[in-house]
C-alpha cells in the first residue's frame, strides 16, 4: 500500500507540473496500459527527465538487491534515447528535488538489416559493492561498453570498451575465449545469485556454447567453451536478436536470416528449426517459455514454439527477467511522456510464472 501511496504522489507532482488545457499526455499512457499493469506490481517510479521534444525512450531499471517484492523500491536506471538518427546512454535516478540524470555516451545509430533489429542491447547486472554495472552492445556498429555507476547518484563512467561485434565472423571480446572462436550471439542468464553470459561461438564450421561473467571492467577474462552443438543452416549470422540456453540445457538462436526471423533449437544431437516462431525472441524465460516483443506485441510460445499468448503490449517495454530472492520476475516499463520533452517511467514486475495469464 505505502508504494502505490508513493506511486500516486509522484504522479500527482508530475500532473501538477504538465498540466494544460488538457489532460496530461501521460495519463492517457497509464489508462492505456491499464489492463497489463493492473495485474503487476508497481515497484518504481523514475523521473522525470528532460531528453528532447522528438526522442523515443527505453528505461533498463537498476536491478533489485531486495530479497522480496515488497521490498523492491527503483530509484534508477539506463535510459536509451535516440533523436534525429543519434542515441545517448545516459544514468539517471531520483533525488529529493525530482529525477536527475548523469550523461553517459552517444553517437550516431548503427544501421540496421531489419526494422526489428534491435539497435542497442543493454545489459543491465545485479549492483554489488554499491556499483551497478551495464554491458551496452551495438551489434550493427561495433560497439561494446561496460558502463558502471556508483549508487545512488554516481560517477557514472566508461569501464572499458572494445569491438565486441564488428566483422562476421566476429572476433571473441577481449580474448575471453581462445583464440579461433568468433561470437555469433549472446544472452544474459539470470540466475539467484546473479548473471552469467551466454555465447554461440562459431570456429571452423561447427559451433560451440560458451559462457563468461560481467564485472564493472566488462566481461570476464576467464570465459571457457562448454558443449558442442550442431551447425546452423547457412554461414554465421550476425547476433540480430537473442541466442541462450533453455533450462532443460538445450541452446536456442533467433536472427534475422536476410528475409525473415527464424529460430532454432540446439541439443547436442539435433538442430531443429522451431517454425511456429517467426518474430524476434527477446527472451528465453526460467519457465522454458520463450519471449517475444516485436512490433509492440507481447507473445509467449512454449519450449516447442507454440504461441500460448499474444497481446498488445500499450506501451509497455520488457526490460528482463531477474530473481528477487528465489523468484523470477520479468520486468516492464511504462515510458511516459510529458511536455516539454520529459519523460518519467514506471517500473513493474510479474512473477515468471503469471506470465502466461496476461492473455486472459
Amino acid at each position: 500500500m505505502k508504494r502505490f501511496l508513493l506511486g500516486a504522489l509522484v504522479l500527482l507532482a508530475l500532473a501538477v507540473l504538465t498540466l494544460g488545457s488538457c489532460a496530461p499526455a501521460f495519463l492517457e499512457d497509464l489508462n492505456r496500459a491499464a489492463g497489463l499493469t493492473d495485474r503487476m506490481t508497481l515497484v518504481g517510479t523514475v523521473g522525470a527527465i528532460s531528453l528532447g521534444s522528438d526522442s523515443s525512450a527505453q528505461f533498463y531499471p537498476t536491478k533489485p538487491t531486495a530479497s522480496s517484492i515488497g521490498d523492491v523500491d527503483i530509484p534508477s536506471g539506463i535510459v536509451f534515447s535516440s533523436n534525429s538518427g543519434s542515441a545517448s546512454i545516459n544514468f539517471a535516478y531520483n533525488t529529493s528535488n525530482g529525477a536527475q540524470t548523469v550523461f553517459g555516451v552517444g553517437g550516431p545509430l548503427p544501421p540496421l538489416p531489419d526494422p526489428n533489429y534491435p539497435a542497442i542491447e543493454i545489459y543491465p547486472l545485479t549492483p554489488s559493492s554499491g556499483v551497478a554495472t551495464t554491458l551496452a552492445v551495438s551489434p550493427a556498429g561495433g560497439a561494446y561498453f561496460a558502463l558502471s555507476v556508483t549508487l545512488p547518484s554516481g560517477p557514472f563512467a566508461i569501464g572499458s570498451q572494445s569491438q565486441l561485434f564488428l566483422v562476421n565472423p566476429f572476433p571473441p571480446p577481449n580474448g575471453v575465449f581462445p583464440s579461433g572462436y568468433s561470437v555469433v550471439g549472446a544472452q544474459m542468464e539470470p540466475g539467484p545469485g546473479g548473471e552469467s553470459f551466454n555465447f554461440l561461438l562459431f570456429a571452423g564450421s561447427t559451433y560451440y556454447i560458451g559462457t563468461a561473467n560481467g564485472s564493472s571492467s566488462g566481461l570476464s577474462q576467464t570465459g571457457t567453451v562448454t558443449s558442442y552443438i550442431p551447425g546452423l543452416p547457412g554461414p554465421p549470422y550476425p547476433q540480430q536478436a537473442l541466442y541462450g540456453v533453455t533450462p532443460s540445457g538445450a541452446a536456442y538462436a533467433s536472427y534475422f536470416n536476410g528475409s525473415s526471423w527464424v529460430c532454432y533449437l540446439m541439443t547436442s544431437s539435433t538442430t531443429t528449426q522451431l517454425t511456429g516462431i517467426t518474430n524476434r525472441i527477446d527472451a528465453v524465460l526460467t519457465s522454458g517459455d520463450f519471449l517475444s516483443t516485436q512490433d509492440g506485441t507481447l507473445r509467449v510460445y512454449d519450449s516447442t514454439g507454440t504461441q500460448v499468448l499474444s497481446r498488445s503490449l500499450t506501451g509497455l517495454q520488457y526490460c528482463y527477467e531477474t530473481y528477487v530472492g528465489s523468484i523470477p520476475y520479468v520486468f516492464f516499463v511504462l515510458p511516459m511522456s510529458m511536455q516539454h520533452g520529459n519523460w518519467a517511467f514506471n517500473v513493474y514486475a510479474i512473477p515468471t510464472s503469471q506470465i502466461r495469464n496476461l492473455g486472459g
